[in-house]
């Protein structure tokens, strides 16, 4: 018996949101605040910003060949406050 295999179909698995973590030093005399996210290997990601979680603008777009934790620094002030977020571009 012979048999070909002429069709072959990978398929990704579904993309892992990216992780999200915020910290502000307290002993920073320049007060950055630090975003720092885990990014999926192989995927885009978008940083996404905001001042009333409804109108979201991009920040940045990101692909990491491996992954990896990332890291931006923002300074901390008092102005109008901003909100983040991070998604997998498909």
């Amino acid at each position: 018996m012979t048999a070909w295999l002429d069709d072959i179909e990978f398929i990704l698995p579904p993309p892992q949101q990216p992780s999200l973590i915020f910290h502000l030093d307290p002993n920073d005399p320049d007060r950055l605040l630090r975003l720092s996210f885990l990014l999926e290997a192989n995927r885009s990601t978008t940083l996404d910003i905001s001042t009333n979680l409804t109108d979201w603008l991009p920040f940045t777009n990101l692909l990491s060949p491996t992954s990896t934790l990332r890291s931006l620094q923002f300074p901390a002030t008092n102005d109008i406050p901003q909100f983040f977020r991070a998604r997998v571009i498909p």
